[in-house]
């Protein structure tokens, strides 16, 4: 009879090794990926929070100073309290194709809020609001 020593040779070892490897190196990807889309999406949603403030205070302006809100001066810009990082800016469009509002008349407009931010991922939302006259 020969005799045979029992265990792994150096090759198994180093193929399990090598497998191992590969798999934890894919949890790693999977796991930073993962990470990273999670701060997307909270940056988001911090973004979206600040349109939503903005708003707020765009439907505030139209209820309790209708004249200066109508007026449509320009693009704002700013910051909002709470939101250190993120700026927005409004911008007016007209509109006048319904049955509330005059073609060519500023008796409705869309309300355009972008919320931009910078750090380790850029990004911006937008947001429309309508606004009209009769409501």
């Amino acid at each position: 009879m020969a005799n045979r020593k029992s265990g792994q040779t150096v090759v198994e070892v180093v193929v399990a090794v090598v497998i191992i490897a590969l798999f934890l190196t894919g949890a790693v990807v999977a796991l930073l990926m993962s990470v990273s889309a999670r701060d997307r999406g909270l940056q988001r949603k911090k973004a979206t929070a600040a349109a939503e403030v903005v708003v707020e205070g765009l439907i505030n302006e139209k209820t309790n100073n209708p004249e200066a809100f109508w007026e449509l001066e320009g693009v704002e810009s700013g910051t909002v309290g709470g939101f250190e990082g993120y700026t927005y800016s409004v911008g007016y469009s007209l509109a006048g194709d319904s049955a509330v509002c005059n073609v060519g008349a500023t008796d409705c407009v869309e309300a355009i809020i972008g919320v931009n931010w910078q750090g380790k991922n850029n990004g911006r939302v937008e947001v429309r609001r309508f606004f009209s006259k009769k409501y």
